[in-house]
């Protein structure tokens, strides 16, 4: 036997097992130390990326993008407090807790470290780092975000202090320890008799294993109606779930499909005013709001003790996956824990549900974009706690097979090129055709088009003065006569997306048009009957930049459920292998157009 590999008995009998265990712990506590020094790094990047941003971009450009309030009057001043407000309601990405930079017009009056205290639909309290000097009242006041300091704090906060859940699930990811085997419940009623043999499958394996179960849930496999099962099957069991995901939408779609099962008490956390109205009922502020204890001068550790009991006497808690760690889930523990998007969540996100439950179920694919951090020298952040495991342990995961998004044309090349050919076009889906075209330089029956712009003299890439984005204005005038071309045809605003690869493309095409356009990140997790793409690179060089990463392709391969029509320079893409071979597979289905001069 190899002494390097294994123990025998007698070496298992001489080896000192207090010093194995200290080692185990030194090396949980070395990766803790380690994730925190990504953390710190991270936010570094993010507030060195806002401040350049904020010199660069317009304040109505980062209005729209949620990073900035304009227009603010100031209602009170006193020393370092200052509370603004607004006549219209302020819709923005700003949250309490964050970091700002207040800047009052007019004057040389600025604060670079100022704090969010309290942010409601009409009004926002701001803590200054100094004492802002006093300003007269018709001097207007912007806020420009500079760091979300709520999420990272939570990030840290919640790695520090973990628990024995949180301290098994970092074991695992280190292989450690191995997974506790478990026998598998066959007798299983299912509440949803539509479910495929696969989701059937993966809700089993979930509901029986021991410590944590993966479900690999490709482009229109039906994860969230997965979901929904594992949740209705854990209450039937008397289990109290948490479920959580990184975006608000995914744990709205989750909520959406829950609503109509009645006798489970359901809650909702969030931010209220992302939240859709025809959900707000199931909200903790609805509910507090209408708890009989409840009194409108309450102050906050008496609306806590509400919030606490209002919790504690939920079937289900929903919330993405930094809002578990608010004060009032504090001593809240959960049999299971179902995180969604956990293939696009970084490890310190998805440790914070994980910290709060029993077991585990991670859902997502690892096959489409990681999670989402700009220092490049962070790249084990980059890694999810999904993806490791499913690595390691590939006995412990089920995938979702039967596809329900888009044709079976749309669906050919993706299977073929990140699945194996593992996946199988549902019956229903196959007749998902569009039965529309417009102008015949620009489409055909074809539901995937190729708008080939290599040989028209407008075509070239170009860049912002100042900027690392990049944009094409040939092709946002070419996506946004397509757009306009459908929208004519009767096609519903809703049912067409946008997607630009660069961040100065996305707000090019933005702001010309009302419809959604999005970078490949913003639309993961999307679909669209419609959905155009516009690659931007364009040059004779054949740089494609990130293009080349082929999880952003998968992506905006799998967005459209009718119809995909994607404009680029054939010539720059095709110095790339998998382009050209995407390409080729246009050829074939008579889906290139070429827009000539």
């Amino acid at each position: 036997m190899n002494k390097n590999s294994y123990f025998s008995i007698q070496d298992y009998n001489d080896y000192d097992l207090d010093e194995y265990h200290r080692h185990d712990n030194e090396s949980i506590e070395n990766v803790i130390d380690e994730l925190l020094g990504l953390i710190e790094s991270e936010k570094n990047t993010v507030k060195a990326k806002m401040v350049s941003e904020i010199t660069t971009l317009s304040s109505e450009e980062r209005e729209k993008e949620g990073r900035t309030i304009n227009n603010l009057k100031c209602e009170i001043h006193k020393g370092n407090l200052l509370r603004f407000s607004k006549t219209k309601k302020i819709k923005t990405d700003i949250k309490r807790g964050d970091i700002c930079v207040v800047t009052i017009t007019s004057t040389d009056i600025k604060d670079m470290n100022c704090k969010i205290k309290e942010i409601d639909s009409n009004s926002i309290t701001i803590l200054t780092e100094e004492k802002i000097p006093n300003f007269s009242k018709n001097n207007l006041a912007r806020i420009d975000l500079i760091i979300n300091e709520t999420t990272f704090s939570r990030w840290e906060r919640n790695l520090i202090h973990l628990n024995k859940n949180g301290e098994k699930a970092l074991k695992l990811k280190l292989g450690r320890i191995a997974p506790e085997t478990y026998e598998l419940n066959q007798n299983i009623s299912f509440i949803n008799k539509d479910l495929d043999d696969y989701q059937k499958e993966a809700v089993k394996h979930s509901i029986s294993c021991r410590d944590f179960f993966l479900i690999h849930g490709p482009f229109g496999t039906g994860k969230t109606t997965t979901i929904v099962e594992l949740i209705l099957q854990e209450n039937k069991l008397g289990h109290n779930v948490l479920v959580t995901a990184e975006s608000n939408i995914a744990i709205d779609n989750i909520l959406r499909k829950l609503v109509k099962y009645d006798k489970i008490n359901k809650t909702r956390i969030g931010d209220l005013s992302k939240i859709p109205y025809n959900l707000k009922q199931h909200t903790i502020n609805h509910k507090l709001k209408n708890h009989p204890l409840y009194e409108s001068n309450m102050d906050y550790e008496e609306r806590l003790e509400i919030e606490k009991d209002i919790l504690s006497n939920s079937h289900v808690i929903l919330a993405t996956n930094s809002t578990v760690a608010r004060r009032s889930l504090e001593n809240i523990s959960f049999n299971i824990s179902i995180i969604d998007e956990a293939s696009q969540a970084t490890v310190p996100s998805v440790l914070i549900p994980i910290n709060k439950a029993e077991k585990f179920i991670l859902i997502g694919d690892h096959k489409q974009l990681p999670p989402v951090i700009l220092n490049n020298e962070c790249e084990h952040l980059k890694k999810s706690m999904f993806e490791e495991l499913i690595e390691k342990y590939p006995q412990q995961s089920k995938e979702l097979l039967i596809q329900y998004r888009m044709n079976e044309i749309l669906m050919k090349f993706p299977n073929k090129k990140f699945y194996e050919n593992k996946l199988i076009c549902s019956e229903k889906s196959k007749n998902y055709f569009l039965n529309i075209s417009v102008l015949e330089r620009y489409d055909s029956s074809s539901p995937l088009i190729f708008i080939d712009t290599s040989e028209h003299e407008d075509s070239e890439e170009s860049k912002l003065n100042s900027s690392d984005s990049y944009i094409n204005n040939f092709e946002a005038e070419i996506a946004l006569k397509i757009a306009q071309m459908y929208l004519e045809k009767d096609i519903k605003p809703k049912n067409i997306g946008i997607i630009a690869t660069y961040a100065d493309q996305v707000r090019l095409i933005g702001n010309k048009t009302k419809l959604d356009v999005k970078s490949a990140d913003g639309f993961q997790g999307g679909e669209r009957d419609i959905i155009i793409v516009s690659l931007v690179r364009s040059n004779e060089e054949g740089k494609i930049g990130f293009l080349k990463d082929l999880k952003r392709l998968n992506v905006l391969l799998t967005r459209a459920k009718k119809k995909l029509i994607i404009i680029g320079n054939r010539k720059t893409l095709e110095s790339n292998g998998d382009y050209k071979e995407f390409l080729e597979f246009c050829e074939t289905i008579g889906g290139i157009k070429k827009c000539e001069t």
